[in-house]
């Protein structure tokens, strides 16, 4: 259950808040676990059991898995996005690793806290099924360009849809990203800045 709270929530995504009442958007409201993490504190490692999850509401966390004592970043989710939605308590075990990239103010769901905001508030749960239809749908489309796209392609999409990555996380774990070596970013950087 992602419950966009910031003013940076990706615009294409149907915040699922503006359907609710003002009377249920105060319940909701009450019900909400906010958790501050600090830059550097890991909300899961690979093989523990995956039994929350969380809603940025401020901050950037990037999850990657580990290769031969390499690191690969798979993603970084920012404001209004959801770090590992709708697995966790179904006795899945983490399969990478998720850290936060700057301090954090998370809203952290576990599975007893979701059945108890679908009680209360049984509208909200149609509303986030068809927010999670819609973040299916957005992650294959970035799978589809991830695949099927040149680094530059892959680049210019990053730059386009998610400017402020390049202010807020390493270059080099924006080249791990999109699948290229940290010098390759450089040279790839250096070509467009002079076109």
């Amino acid at each position: 259950m992602s419950i966009p709270d910031s003013p940076h929530a990706p615009r294409s995504l149907t915040d699922p808040l503006q359907a609710l009442t003002e009377q249920e958007r105060a319940e909701l409201l009450t019900l909400q676990r906010l958790e501050r993490r600090a830059k550097g504190e890991y909300l899961f490692r690979a093989g523990q059991p995956l039994e929350r999850y969380y809603a940025v509401v401020e901050g950037c966390v990037r999850t990657y898995h580990l290769h031969d004592d390499e690191e690969f970043t798979l993603d970084f989710y920012t404001e209004g996005q959801t770090v590992l939605p709708a697995v966790a308590g179904k006795g899945i075990f983490a399969p990478s690793f998720a850290v936060c990239m700057e301090d954090c103010l998370l809203n952290v769901t576990d599975e007893q806290l979701e059945r108890e905001v679908f009680a209360r508030l049984p509208r909200l749960k149609d509303i986030c099924q068809q927010q999670s239809e819609q973040l299916q749908l957005m992650h294959q489309q970035e799978l589809a360009v991830q695949k099927s796209a040149s680094p530059e392609q892959r680049y210019a999409h990053l730059l386009a849809t998610r400017p402020s990555l390049f202010e807020r996380v390493p270059q080099y774990q924006i080249a791990s990203y999109l699948g290229i070596k940290p010098e390759s970013l450089s040279r790839l950087r250096k070509r467009l800045q002079q076109n």
